[in-house]
């Protein structure tokens, strides 16, 4: 049916934000975009080449770490050093 637009998925994600609170650090999003942590996205993937998921939209957008680290700074979020911080919070 096609692929959702970068603001429905804003809307979607920042819903999900409020039912969950901030106690659950995993709220992801794909395609990483700009809109995602502003609405409340605490994980990105970063992919290079096409993603074996789409078999009928072109979704590669060749996101580096420091590209995605690039949006959360932009997007006011603070950018943690080292492991990941969703599994040593377990």
């Amino acid at each position: 049916y096609g692929m959702r637009n970068y603001a429905d998925m804003a809307h979607v994600l920042a819903a999900v934000r409020l039912a969950m609170g901030y106690d659950v650090i995993g709220n992801c999003t794909h395609e990483p975009n700009l809109l995602g942590p502003m609405a409340g996205a605490t994980l990105l993937w970063a992919e290079s080449g096409s993603n074996p998921r789409d078999t009928k939209e072109d979704t590669t957008r060749s996101l580096s770490v420091e590209n995605l680290r690039e949006m959360y700074l932009e997007s006011g979020w603070e950018v943690l050093e080292g492991p990941s911080a969703m599994y040593a919070a377990k």
